[in-house]
């Protein structure tokens, strides 16, 4: 490592993802000659232009945009920190685990899925500061004035050590505990392309149990149909066609177990119905189920109950009548939904155990068919 203290950023470049922030810290250091920031990502095109103004003003601020996995894993290599100021709950927090299993420690805010990954002296939250800029930048400070290589390896090698709590090898044990050995499972999810999230999770996911003697189909929108599935969502409602594909689907690969990943974008409730007397897991992996529109869940408390219609409409907070009117569309299709999951659904799996309280409370489900299963690390 050089004298010079490396910071990374990689994530939409949102609000949500606290962007506005981080364009903040980089105004504010860019004259700094103690430290670098690399930004990777897309999004809001006001954001994507201001980054490159302070990108050509200071050779300390590198904007690289989009980048594969492979870029960013080399910067991140290199990196001291990792800002990850996301002001929405995740529910695992994957990024913040491929960053410490680099011995990248991570700056953001320690709750749900990220508080797991996150230090008391790193946490946004825990700093005093009339806002979020402030409190941000008491963790910047502190960082330039006693960063000390020797403390800081020994942080890292820390770490590394931690991640490998999520293992390949250890999060197949952990399933294994829940569903048995060499079964047949059929994954089931709106889509399994990879487009990122949830789809590449399940993609490494179905590698690793056909690796450990699992026999794994997928069922779901592919690579011929995913590049409409914002025409097909509408279906989400009375999915005739995914009823009649999952029912068919079932009945050539006769799976031990039916793994429903995620079902609110595209397939809906409809063709869930072909569970019905099938041994059937279901993992939550955002909160498309419990709130109008999840990047707006910032607190545990949002969602730890269950949203009647009027409450439901309230939490999308817009007056747009367009934006109401899917609103409404959301609520039934979700109340169908939850209802066709809970009777069909044996088990429920959450990626981090402070959603076992979420799933209990807004679904009112017996903790007792609530487990954890945490994700593992890709790398």
């Amino acid at each position: 490592m050089s004298n010079k203290i490396n910071i990374i950023f990689f994530g939409r470049l949102t609000k949500e993802k606290g962007v506005d922030i981080v364009l903040e810290t980089l105004q504010k250091y860019q004259n700094n000659d103690k430290i670098n920031f690399w930004i990777f990502g897309k999004g809001d095109k006001y954001f994507e232009d201001k980054i490159k103004e302070v990108d050509r003003a200071r050779a300390g601020v590198k904007y690289l945009g989009w980048q594969n996995q492979r870029t960013i894993k080399k910067y991140l290599g290199k990196s001291h920190y990792c800002l990850m100021p996301s002001r929405f709950l995740e529910t695992f927090g994957l990024s913040a685990l491929e960053s410490i299993s680099q011995g990248v420690p991570v700056i953001g805010f320690a709750k749900g899925g990220l508080k797991q990954f996150i230090p008391k002296n790193l946490d946004i939250n825990r700093q005093k500061g009339q806002n979020d800029f402030e409190k941000l930048d008491k963790i910047i400070k502190q960082i330039i004035d006693s960063h000390n290589n020797e403390e800081y390896q020994k942080i890292s090698n820390q770490l590394k050590e931690k991640s490998k709590e999520y293992s390949k090898k250890h999060w197949i044990k952990n399933f294994e505990q829940i569903a048995g050995r060499n079964k047949r499972i059929l994954v089931v999810s709106d889509f399994i392309e990879n487009i990122g999230g949830i789809e590449n999770y399940i993609l490494e996911t179905d590698k690793l149990l056909s690796q450990s003697g699992h026999k794994v189909d997928k069922f779901g929108l592919d690579s011929k149909l995913v590049k409409y599935r914002k025409f097909l969502m509408p279906l989400v409602g009375f999915n005739i066609f995914g009823y009649l594909g999952l029912r068919r689907k079932i009945k050539q690969f006769q799976p031990d177990i039916i793994w429903i990943h995620s079902a609110s974008r595209y397939l809906g409730w409809l063709p869930l119905i072909n569970c019905n007397g099938k041994t059937c897991l279901m993992m939550y992996h955002d909160f498309g189920y419990f709130h109008p529109f999840p990047s707006k869940v910032y607190e545990q408390n949002q969602i730890e109950f269950e949203l009647n219609f009027i409450d439901f409409i309230k939490a999308g907070q817009t007056k747009n009548p367009f934006k109401i009117a899917f609103i409404i569309l959301k609520f039934f299709s979700i109340k169908l939904l939850k209802n066709t999951i809970k009777k069909n659904t044996h088990l429920h799996l959450v990626p981090s155990e402070y959603m076992e309280n979420v799933v209990s409370k807004s679904r009112n489900i017996d903790k007792k068919n609530i487990k954890t299963l945490a994700h593992f690390n890709f790398s």
